[in-house]
This record gives C-alpha cells, structure tokens and sequence, in this order.
C-alpha cells in the first residue's frame, strides 16, 4: 500500500501547482483575445506538462515560501508522518525514499482516489465501446470517412487513427467545410493531445481546477482547428463557414460523447469569433513565443538558474561564508525569530542556509531564552529540514535554552567525508552529576572539583537536503559566556575523525564510528592515536591511483592506496565524482584487489564493485556511484557464512573464526545480488558455492555449494561429495 500513498501524495503535490498555474493561463488567454488559439494551445502544453513533471516542482512557489511550507505542513496534519526530521519539507521525492507513517484519514483518501481513477477510466472505456457499437452501422464513403443517417453533428473518434463521421442530411457546400476541419485534428495531432489531457484531468479528477483546464483546453482546440480552417480557405469566407458552423447546431443530440470523443460543441460562440477573425500577424506569433518563454523559466528553470548564478553546481569544495543575523523575522504569522544564520554549501555543492531560531521565548539585552530549533533551508528560503534543541542539553531548571546576540554559527568537516557539520552548544550547570558525566568519572581531585564553566555541545551532518545528528554529547571548558553557544572544535595534529577535549586535566577523545556514522567518546592512548593519523609517518611511498571510467571515457570512481613495508598496497580513500562533485570514503580497510561495474541485467554503468583484502576475507563492496552511497558491503570474515550453512545445512559443516573464505559478486538483478563463495570450513573440508541476498529484505536463499578435501590437488576433480540446496 506504501506504493499508493506514494503516487497520492504526488498527485496531491502536483494539483497543489495548479493553484498557482492555472490563473497565470487563464490572465493570459483572456488579455490576448485576439491571439491565434493554436498559439494559446502551447501554453496549455507547458500547463500539462508541468502538471505531471515535479523537477524544479518548488520553483513555482520561490516568491511564495511560507505557502509552500503550509502546503506541507497540511499533509503531514491528515495523516502522513516521516520518520525523520523535515518530512514533506524535503521535496516530493522522500515519500519513495524515506519511511514514513499514515492514519486512516490519509490512508481512507488514498483509496478513494484510487478508486475515482479506475472509476472514470472504466466509465468512459465502456462509452466508448458503445459509441464504436451505435457508429458500427455507418457507411464507409472515403478513406476514414463515415456517414450515418441517424447523426445530426459531426463526430470524430480514435486517437492515433481518427474517424470521421458525418451526419446523413447534411450538404455538399459544407461537407467540405467540417472535412477540413476533421483534418486539421488529425494533422495536429489533437487526438493525442486531448487523450493525454483527459488521463491528467482524471487523475486529478478530485481537482476543480484541472476540470476547468479541460473545459478550456477542448474549446481551444476547437477554436483553433476553426482559424486554420479559415485561413486555409481565405478570410473571405468566414462568414459562410460561421453559417456552417451554426447549421450543425439543429434539434436534439442523439449521441452523448464520453471525454475523449470529438463532438462538435460551443457552436453559437464559435461561429460568433469567425466572424471576427483577421489575417494571424507576425506579432501575434512573437507575443506567444515570448510569454511561453518567460512561463518555461518560471516554471521550470527558476530555481537552475538561481543555483547556476551562485555557482552551486559545479563548486564542490564546500568553501564557507559565515554570515550573523539578529532579529530577523522568519515567519510572521508565529514570531519566530532568527537568532544566527550562516550560508553552507552542501555535499553536492548547492547553497543553502542554516539557521538558529527561536520557536518560543523572551528577547533581552543578554540575548534569547525559551525554546529554539535548527533549520535548514535552500537558498530561496523554502524548509528543506529542521532538529528541535529542546530538552537535549544539560541546562537544568525550566529547561529554557540560552543564545547570545550576533553569536557566530562554526562549521566544519570534522569527520574528512567531505560533508560539512554544525556544532551547537549551550552552557550548562556545574554540578557534581554534570561534570562527573563530562570526566566520565565522579571528580575527586581539586581541578575536577573546582571547575566553573562547562559547556556541552552536539554536531548536526549537513548532507543533502537534511540534518542528521551524528555526535554523543561533547563536553568543553572555557571561559563564561564567550562563545558557548558554538565553537570550532581541536583537533589533534595530523589526524581525521578525531576531536579532542580537555576537561581539569583530563584528555577525552570523540571518534568517529564510520559503521554507527557517529562521533563517540572513546578513551585514546598516544600509541592508539597514531592510527587515526593521515600519513603514515612509517611509509613514504608515493600514493596510486586506480580509476573506474564509464564508457564516454569519463572517470567516475577512484580508488587511493598506498604501499605498505610488505609492498601490499593498502586502501586509503575512495572518490566518486559522476558529477564533477566528489564524495570521499575512507572506512574500507584492507589491501586493493580490482575495480570494475558490477555485471548487472540491464548492463548499466551505475554500480561499482571494489574487491579487496581486508582482515579476514577476500572480499567486495558496491557502491552506487549515482547516489553517491555504499549500495553493499560483504562481511569481512566467515560469520555470515557460517550463519547461511547452518541454517540450510544444519551442522554437518562449520567453520572456525580464522578460516579463510574468498567472496565474489558474480550477478546483480535488480535488488538481488548472486555471491559466490570459496572458503576452508573444519575437519580440513573446503566449500565453495553461491547464494542470492535480497538487499532490501536482507534474505538469503538459492544456497548451493560442493565440498572437497584440502589435501586434494584438485577438489573440483575429488569432491568427496555434491550438495546442492535451493530455499526459495
């Protein structure tokens, strides 16, 4: 049902353009009345098409923000939650990437717009079937031309091969007339374009003003295939095809046409502008050209362009402009108040804005105090995600939070992937219990016990479009008041991951855990420091770099390693750049084997497979190189392996801690990998064998294997036994 809530929450999205579409339409048809319809028609494109495309989908709203972010915010009120931080705020796409929550109200509405879709489309398909039934006794007088006694108004039906159908009593002088006007829909392709416009409208069959598109995009279509009609027989005869049109419009209809039909319609108001209609001047064409223009980059290129002007997307050094704000409203309507704010480019270089406000509380000359919230917003001012600071910090009493006036936001990247963090922190009460949480240890030296300030801090990743706590509580000392409430952090010489404290006396650590994607406190002995060093002070040799190019000859992943005293070379850091922009991997451990794209069913270039040695195994990861992410990380060891011969083979094989096993991607479906296996297991047994892993259900099954002797020359050749399992 995930699926469906989706695909609502989408099309709900999209309508919402509407409200700001539609009025710029209908402003411009009605101000050039006397424009050509067929050049009105390409607006309505434009209109379609930005209904059903949602790249750029909040560029329609950069002078509206604070509408934009209501929009949202009524979402997640009937019902649709996410998990994380920001929701809806992140863009359309998080409901098919994030997990999210819905109640009956949102799930109720989501089946009921389902079952409108299925609804209009099963009501007009069996019109339809009808319409061709009552039509089947017409007769055939020309290619695609039909006449029927008992019609009294030209019909057309079909989209990609159109049929005409003419009334019995009607005249030659104006056969020729609706002829050519059944014509010009089909040399235009207006079959195909009304079909596409009925199947948006019923989509959005719960949206009025998709309903009033419709009306007035059938009676432009209409209208226009008129002025071409005129212009292809002269003005002069306007007159005579406005009587024509007005002839048609006699007695009772006898055929009710579904939405897809084409049914001569609007007649009196037709024949009424053809009495009017001038030779199509070339201003008239330029007007049209420009305002379609003007429309594509509201609607669509706003928010490139913005991005193109301040570089973001091709400056993927993360460089900083700190930037100080007091007093400066954010919304109006709540009173929330920036107290600090800072531009930061993100992972992908694009600029965005992250922001300190006060949600609730009280302004003096010390500074702010109530409750305040991170926010993080793109550069036109739309909320991408926002972290609450309440009841977080130490603080004590009514748990109000203290910020100083013009404080300055720091941000770095502490952790050297390349994605810059926020450190904020607030000045908590020294107390017995605080600073024997900050020293880890209950304070019994004179230091420890006269300590007067202390400060705790927290640091927030900045990685797309969210903000990701990824720290334990560090505790600092320093002087009172001066820039508690954010600071750039030490770090210890030569290092990366490692911040560095000192609380009376006392060295505390916080290092980075690359598999927990967190900077925890950990107790560090000078000799343990050294392996979080970035050179290798033992070794001097020059780094290699292995490269991944994808079939334009363009790299787009590389591996640095760097010999070692046994001449291996070892893995120091991974790069993707498919876009120009890289992001840097430095938690693979072990010696380099291959780089290649991984062997996938539909052949694409997206997924590249590391093989390596690390610790215990030959092994491999996958990395998405468009996500710019670890798809998949094989375990470094036999356990998993253990684990699968136990439970579909029991105990007849096992495996101790340090046996050797050798990992091998050998296929990629879709979500489901094939990963072959050779390995040494107890009782001087060696195995080898397959199984598929589904990364999303996290399941093995297809598990085969044959089993062999180690002292065997060949065990492929004196296997003492050929056990096949497949668990489906």
């Amino acid at each position: 049902m995930n699926i469906l809530y989706s695909l609502f929450y989408t099309v709900f999205s999209m309508a919402v353009v509407s409200v700001a579409a539609l009025p710029v339409i209908l402003f411009i048809r009605f101000i050039i009345v006397n424009t050509p319809k067929k050049f009105i028609l390409y607006l309505w494109m434009l209109y379609l098409f930005r209904m059903v495309c949602p790249i750029s989908m909040s560029s329609i709203f950069s002078v509206y923000p604070l509408f934009n972010r209501k929009v949202h915010i009524f979402l997640e009120t009937v019902g649709l939650s996410f998990v994380s931080e920001g929701g809806t705020l992140k863009g359309w796409y998080s409901v098919f990437s994030e997990p999210f929550t819905v109640n009956m109200n949102f799930a109720f509405c989501s089946v009921l717009w389902a079952v409108g879709v299925i609804f209009i489309w099963c009501y007009t398909f069996v019109k339809q079937m009808r319409i061709k039934k009552w039509l089947a006794k017409s007769q055939m007088l020309g290619e695609d031309i039909y006449q029927y006694q008992k019609l009294n108004i030209p019909v057309m039906t079909g989209i990609f091969r159109q049929k005409k159908y003419i009334p019995g009593k009607i005249k030659v002088a104006e056969a020729k007339y609706i002829l050519k006007h059944m014509d010009i829909h089909k040399e235009r392709h207006d079959g195909i374009f009304r079909i596409m416009a009925f199947i948006i409208t019923s989509i959005q069959w719960f949206n009025p003003l998709m309903w009033i598109s419709y009306y007035f995009i059938c009676r432009d279509i209409e209208s226009a295939a008129d002025e071409d009609t005129i212009s292809y027989f002269g003005i002069d005869k306007k007159a005579e095809y406005a009587q024509e049109i007005i002839n048609m419009d006699k007695g009772k209809k006898v055929i009710n046409p579904s939405l897809v039909t084409f049914q001569e319609n609007y007649l009196e108001d037709r024949a009424s502008k053809m009495l009017y209609q001038n030779k199509i001047k070339k201003k008239d064409r330029q007007i049209v050209i420009l305002l379609c223009l003007l429309i594509f980059i509201w609607w669509f290129m706003v928010r490139p362009l913005q991005l193109l002007w301040n570089g973001g997307l091709w400056d993927g050094k993360g460089n900083v402009s700190q930037v100080t704000a007091t007093n400066e409203p954010l919304f109006s309507e709540n009173e929330q108040m920036v107290v600090a704010k800072i531009s930061v480019k993100n992972s992908d270089g694009l600029e965005q804005v992250v922001k300190v406000i006060m949600t609730d509380g009280d302004e003096s000359d010390e500074g702010y105090d109530g409750a305040f919230s991170i926010v993080l917003e793109d550069s036109t001012g739309n909320r991408l995600a926002e972290e609450k600071l309440d009841n977080l910090y130490l603080t004590g009493g009514e748990n109000k939070l203290h910020f100083n006036k013009g404080f300055e936001i720091y941000i770095s990247d502490y952790n050297g992937d390349n994605v810059n963090e926020i450190a904020i922190g607030q000045e908590i009460e020294v107390s017995e219990s605080n600073v024997e949480t900050a020293i880890a240890k209950k304070p019994s030296s004179k230091k420890e016990k006269n300590i007067t300030n202390l400060q705790e801090y927290y640091l927030w990743n900045i990685e797309g479009n969210t903000l990701q706590r990824v720290s334990e509580p560090i505790y600092l000392t320093g002087k009172t008041g001066v820039q508690a409430n954010s600071c750039e952090f030490k770090i210890p010489k030569d290092t990366t991951g490692v911040i560095k404290s000192k609380i009376a006396g006392n060295k505390i650590f916080y290092v980075w855990d690359g598999d927990k994607k967190i900077f925890a406190r950990k107790e560090l002995t000078n000799e343990q420091l050294k392996e979080y060093k970035n050179v290798d002070a033992s070794n001097e040799n020059e780094e290699t770099t292995h490269s991944l190019k994808n079939s334009s000859e363009r790299e787009v992943i590389k591996v640095i390693t760097q010999k070692d005293s046994t001449g291996s070379e070892e893995i120091k850091s991974i790069e993707i750049t498919p876009d120009g922009v890289s992001k840097t991997f430095s938690n693979i451990k072990g010696y380099y084997c291959d780089i290649q794209w991984a062997q996938t069913t539909d052949n694409s270039e997206r997924y590249a497979v590391l093989t390596y040695n690390g610790t215990k195994s030959q092994t491999f990861v996958i990395f998405d190189t468009k996500l710019k992410s670890v798809y998949y990380k094989q375990e470094d060891g036999n356990s998993v392996l253990s684990k699968v011969f136990k439970q579909y083979n029991g105990d007849s094989i096992s495996f101790d801690e340090n046996d050797i096993v050798v990992y091998t991607l050998q296929e990629k479906d879709k979500d489901i990998l094939k990963i072959g296996f050779a390995a040494n297991a107890k009782n001087n047994v060696t195995v080898k064998g397959s199984y598929k892993y589904d990364v999303e259900s996290e399941n093995q099954y297809e598990f085969s294997y044959s089993q062999g002797t180690n002292n065997s020359e060949n065990s492929d050749n004196n296997s003492d036994s050929d056990d096949t399992l497949t668990i489906n």
